[in-house]
């Protein structure tokens, strides 16, 4: 009798320390559309539906679905349906506005779809990395391809330069919005060896492993320069980033020391490239085409 007491108890505490309250089983459980359930039994209580276990795996039954006798005794109604309907759209809003947080808090304050007038603002609110308004690249002059829009960085160093980063090139499509960017800098021989290796280590931490390490000879006024570029694979990541890529450029004889490039695309470099070489080839074709026309009309 002792004994049978005792297990009484135990299993009582077990059973108020979990916090779950006991359901009655439901065995052989027919739901109000006719679906039916073999040794089910109730694992939870949602304000507008239950959770089942049974023979064929874990089911869902709605409130709708639910006997209402069933309903009744498990305290269900319309004001616990409209209440957890509620709590689920507050939960999915959180959950929205969490992730637009983490975009906006990509690289240099900008993110995947802003627009120009949105990047315009979060350039000078930066305490670190400031820079100016977004200029649209003139196509007549050295416009770096296939950036349409560029700013500087306002932080200034000892000597006079910008710091670390000088300027900001920027993709900004039509329909798209901002898809990528580009980060030019330069320091001395001595720091930027280190310096690009400091970026590395960095990207790597939040991105994970690089492709692959590309050396390159580029052609300079004065001699033959090295250039060292680290790649990461194509993949979606944190705050709407797919590739990016680091740069560093031997620039013999330059004041502004060597150049240091952080590409960071916010669509896939391949899907942007191929966009733009169909709208080149398209365009030439039409302008083959009329010059044919032309040469026809003479």
């Amino acid at each position: 009798m002792k004994t049978a007491l005792a297990l009484f108890i135990v299993a009582t505490f077990i059973c108020f320390a979990s916090g779950k309250p006991k359901y009655p089983p439901l065995g052989d459980f027919k739901t109000q559309s006719g679906k039916a359930f073999k040794n089910a039994k109730i694992n939870n209580v949602a304000g507008d539906h239950i959770s089942i276990i049974h023979e064929g795996g874990i089911s869902r039954v709605y409130f709708d679905d639910i006997p209402k006798e069933l309903s009744k005794k498990l305290g269900l109604n319309k004001g616990t349906v409209d209440a957890a309907k509620k709590e689920r759209e507050k939960a999915k809003r959180e959950a929205k506005e969490q992730q637009l947080l983490k975009l906006k808090d990509g690289p240099f304050g900008l993110w995947s779809g802003m627009s120009v007038e949105e990047a315009n603002a979060v350039g000078p609110k930066r305490a670190d990395n400031q820079y100016g308004k977004f200029y649209k690249l003139s196509k007549k002059i050295n416009s770096p391809f296939p950036y349409t829009h560029w700013t500087i960085f306002k932080k200034k160093n000892s000597r006079g330069f910008t710091a670390t980063f000088r300027r900001l090139n920027a993709l900004f499509d039509p329909k798209m919005g901002l898809v990528a960017i580009e980060t030019i800098g330069g320091l001395p021989r001595k720091e930027s060896k280190k310096k690009y290796s400091e970026i590395i280590l960095s990207l790597t931490k939040k991105y994970g492993a690089t492709l692959v390490k590309k050396n390159e000879k580029v052609k300079a006024i004065t001699s033959e320069n090295e250039l060292i570029t680290t790649i990461w694979p194509t993949k979606s990541r944190p705050q709407g980033v797919w590739d990016v890529s680091v740069s560093w450029r031997e620039q013999t004889g330059s004041i502004l020391g060597d150049t240091i490039t952080i590409r960071y695309w916010f669509v896939p470099k391949k899907t942007i490239l191929d966009s733009v070489a169909k709208d080149e080839a398209n365009q030439k074709a039409a302008e083959k085409l009329k010059a044919k026309d032309k040469l026809n009309d003479l």
